[in-house]
């Protein structure tokens, strides 16, 4: 789309409603911005009851990059408010081209900052007024708005508001002196000057103040995220925060700045902007002390991360200077200060803070020395007596300790080396990366130490390949890399790490560093060993079969304590469809289990749920991801297997009735026939993968297929392969090969079996679905011990496993029909209702209880078997 021609870009009906609101005069507000390589339209257009913002982006040969509008249109194109403003920027550019100066324009004075700020004392009233506007603006803007904002600014000129007729002199004399530049009809002064005037009179002269309020209504910093101003805006609103004396403002502006993301304007360059990259005591005072005070906590935050040398002054400014500060701010930047004392390692200087730092944090620098100096259990007390102060002063009970408090309290955990801390670490970890910080990365490398104690060491060592950020960073990752493996340690990385912690002068840290190279074998001389016991010794050196076995024991010792456990974890299983769901169940006072609660996934993930076994945990990692508490798992069949045998599946229809998951190998069968012999798999194979089959309602196999057992079934199409009498040889000799790769169940093998008189008595199989059941009929040969199978149908010849031994039955299939057929006769029930895929559906209590009454004699008869 083009400007010189947008009409073909409109249907006729949106083009003829957009020219009338261009003709109607409802484009109430019309402003561009000039960019790199094209212009930004920005309007107002009064529609039927509200008012659009329109943006529009025109490359320099008319054609149109972008175009957005606010309101709901949606049926698919440009709306009219977008050919609106379309027709009155033609209209705008139309006019601009026409004006034709009779006169060539004066050449504006080139003078430096300097210059004219000694100039501007000269200007008349009017005239400063502009240029104070322009000043604390800091962006181009049309006459009509500097018009419209010194009037709402209160000025008088000569005791009236300004007009056209006034302004246009005062501007041109402003861009001829050099004060002003002029592009695109956008009047704006330099940065420069703007700071100069505004560090030299915004205190002192009311008038500037007067500016900022029109000034934020009328440009409001939180137009877009991607206007082109946004960034600008936000600075002025800091200027504006710092020249006020509002601290909050200040603080608001300079997190919304940063949170941009947008090149020049991260925490280390704002910071350098405001304070300079040399220490400047006059600077830093020349802002007020709330302002201050905040620059300050940002500085030695980076300077934390960084771990910039200390030497720069804005440490010792801090340090000197802190019980002259506000006190609203003094606590955050005491805890600095107590935390780069520290990393230096000079705690009589930690301790000097202790009364200026927040009651909350009290405990924490107390915990830190505990930990460094082996009282293990003293710093878990104290780490946690903070967090329990920090959650009851915040009203979360999720919060968590910040800075490096945060980093010692999940090295508290990690001491003990107990399974339960593991979970707390976790998801501390958890919580802790949630919101935005410079520790991310550093709290990934302490949960990849959880998950090495956790046996789980691919994942830590792959956690600990990320690179620091930071050179804060670096100093947990060496420690952890080193207990994971030492392999993982680069040890000359180290050393030239260590040789610049001492020179910036962080002693504890190279000391601690210096350490970990002595256990590495490297040469430690001119560098001293920390005074405590070192940090990586905080983890004895523990080796891959050490963890193994921990995990080992604890799965022993789980299984008599599960009896008197008051919380578990069930799980809904729906396998026809591919569902499970995890309820957290408990006691309840009549002192059985509860319906339970559903568990959403990411909380299974992370481990905040009480009562999960080492199987249930193996399944969760299995599924890896899920929505919400559901678990879908088609095309993730697999995973099922990390089910198999669970004590606690429940359908998903009848979340009352417990129902088994076995595992069930696709075996090859090679019966006598009256012909030869015959060959097939027990269950269908056809492609290699991992499937849930139903046995009975409350009995489902599940049968994986080897690549193996897929290329053997499509040998003979995955149908039964009829083999001749004659040969028999070469079958055995098949059979013999193939028994290596699947298990076979051979007639030459079953000959001498034992074998029992298979049962054909129905087994009724009743399955409580809300207030009536579903019913379906089985046969179970071996009695007491599966497998089901449909009566009549399957195979005459079963082998099963009776009290441990291999067992054959024989199987009468017609005296099984025959039953079925006489169980309907005598079951009116059955008998006058159909079933629907092999299930009677009974969904009244009337007539489950007739059913019931039906069943009984047949049972005390032993005709049937009931489940």
């Amino acid at each position: 789309m083009n400007l010189h021609n947008f009409e073909r870009s409109f249907s006729s009906t949106i083009l003829n409603r957009g020219r009338a609101y261009f003709r109607d005069g409802r484009v109430q507000f019309l402003e561009k911005a000039s960019g790199e390589s094209q212009e930004e339209w920005f309007a107002l257009v009064e529609g039927r009851g509200d008012e659009y913002e329109v943006e529009i982006g025109l490359l320099a040969n008319g054609h149109i990059a972008y175009h957005t509008c606010e309101c709901p249109y949606d049926w698919g194109g440009p709306c009219k408010h977008i050919a609106a403003v379309l027709f009155k920027i033609r209209e705008e550019q139309g006019a601009m081209t026409k004006q034709r100066p009779s006169v060539p324009a004066p050449k504006p004075k080139t003078r430096s900052t300097e210059e004219l700020v000694k100039a501007y004392v000269e200007l008349d009233e009017t005239e400063q007024r502009l240029l104070k506007i322009a000043a604390v603006l800091m962006e181009p803007t049309s006459q009509t708005k500097l018009m419209e904002l010194f009037n709402e600014a209160k000025f008088s000129n000569r005791s009236k508001n300004l007009y056209p007729a006034e302004i246009k002199p005062a501007l041109e004399k402003l861009v001829n002196e050099g004060f002003f530049t002029i592009t695109y009809q956008q009047y704006g002064c330099s940065i420069e000057l703007a700071d100069a005037l505004c560090n030299r009179y915004f205190t002192t002269d009311s008038d500037f103040a007067k500016t900022a309020a029109p000034i934020r209504r009328a440009f409001p910093s939180n137009i877009y995220w991607h206007h082109s101003f946004t960034p600008t805006r936000l600075l002025r609103d800091m200027r504006i925060g710092r020249y006020t004396d509002n601290t909050a403002l200040f603080r608001q502006t300079f997190f919304a700045l940063i949170q941009l993301g947008r090149k020049g304007y991260s925490q280390d360059d704002l910071i350098e902007y405001w304070l300079g990259k040399d220490f400047d005591a006059e600077k830093l005072e020349s802002f007020p002390a709330g302002v201050r005070l905040f620059l300050l906590s940002q500085r030695l935050t980076m300077d934390t991360f960084h771990l910039s040398p200390l030497d720069n002054g804005f440490f010792q400014y801090a340090q000197d200077t802190i019980e002259r500060l506000p006190e609203e701010g003094r606590p955050l930047l005491a805890r600095l200060l107590a935390q780069l004392n520290i990393l230096r390692g000079d705690w009589q200087q930690a301790e000097k803070l202790a009364g200026y730092i927040d009651e909350a944090s009290q405990p924490v620098f107390p915990g830190i020395r505990h930990l460094l100096e082996g009282r293990h259990a003293a710093a878990l007390d104290a780490f946690d007596t903070a967090r329990q102060l920090v959650q009851k002063i915040s009203g979360n009970k999720k919060e968590i300790l910040s800075g490096l408090g945060g980093v010692f309290h999940i090295l508290a955990y990690l001491n003990p080396q107990e399974p339960k801390l593991y979970k707390k670490a976790h998801s501390y970890v958890k919580q802790a990366v949630s919101r935005p910080n410079g520790y991310q990365v550093l709290y990934n490398y302490l949960d990849a130490a959880v998950f090495f104690l956790e046996n789980n060491k691919p994942i830590a060592e792959q956690m600990l390949e990320a690179k620091p950020l930071f050179p804060l960073c670096r100093f947990f990752r060496n420690i952890c890399r080193f207990w994971v493996g030492e392999s993982l340690v680069d040890a000359k990385e180290v050393e030239r790490y260590r040789a610049q912690l001492a020179a910036d002068g962080y002693t504890w840290m190279a000391a601690e560093m210096n350490a970990l190279l002595g256990e590495l074998g490297r040469p430690t001389e001119g560098y001293p060993l920390p005074e405590s016991e070192p940090l990586i010794h905080l983890l004895p050196r523990i080796e891959e079969w050490e963890n193994a076995m921990k995990v080992l024991l604890e799965l022993g010792g789980k299984a008599p304590a599960r009896v008197e456990s008051e919380n578990r974890i069930a799980w809904l299983v729906d396998f026809e469809n591919g569902w499970a769901q995890a309820r957290y169940q408990v006691i309840g006072k009549n002192g059985r289990w509860t319906k339970g609660r559903v568990v959403a996934f990411d909380r299974l993930i992370t481990r905040e749920v009480e009562g999960l076994t080492p199987q249930d945990e193996s399944f969760i990692g299995a599924v890896g991801y899920a929505w919400g508490s559901e678990i879908i798992l088609n095309g993730k069949e697999k995973c099922w297997k990390h089910l198999v045998g669970h004590p606690l599946l429940f359908l998903r229809k009848s979340p009352a009735t417990a129902v088994q998951l076995v595992e069930a190998r696709p075996t090859l069968i090679a019966k006598r026939t009256q012909k030869g012999y015959q060959m097939h798999f027990t269950h269908n194979v056809q492609t290699a993968g991992a499937k849930v089959e139903k046995e009975s309602p409350t009995r489902y196999l599940f049968i994986e297929a080897t690549e193996q057992m897929a290329r053997i079934a499509r040998a003979f199409n995955g149908k039964t392969l009829s083999v001749p009498l004659q040969a028999e040889a070469q079958l055995r000799e098949a059979l013999s090969g193939l028994a290596r790769l699947v298990p076979v169940q051979s007639a030459f093998e079953d000959e001498n079996l034992p074998t029992v008189q298979a049962d054909s008595r129905i087994c009724v199989h009743l399955l409580p679905i809300g207030d009536g059941f579903h019913v379906e009929l089985y046969v179970k040969p071996f009695r007491e011990t599966p497998p089901y199978v449909k009566p009549g149908e399957g195979e005459p010849f079963l082998i099963g496993l009776l009290n441990g031994q291999r067992t054959a039955a024989n199987r009468n299939l017609e005296m099984e029909k025959k039953n079925r057929k006489a169980l309907r006769e005598q079951m009116p029930v059955l008998k006058n209702n159909r079933p629907r895929g092999g299930i009677w559906q009974l969904e009244d209590a009337e007539t489950c209880l007739q059913l019931l009454l039906e069943l009984r004699p047949l049972l005390e008869a032993e005709e049937i078997m009931l489940e």
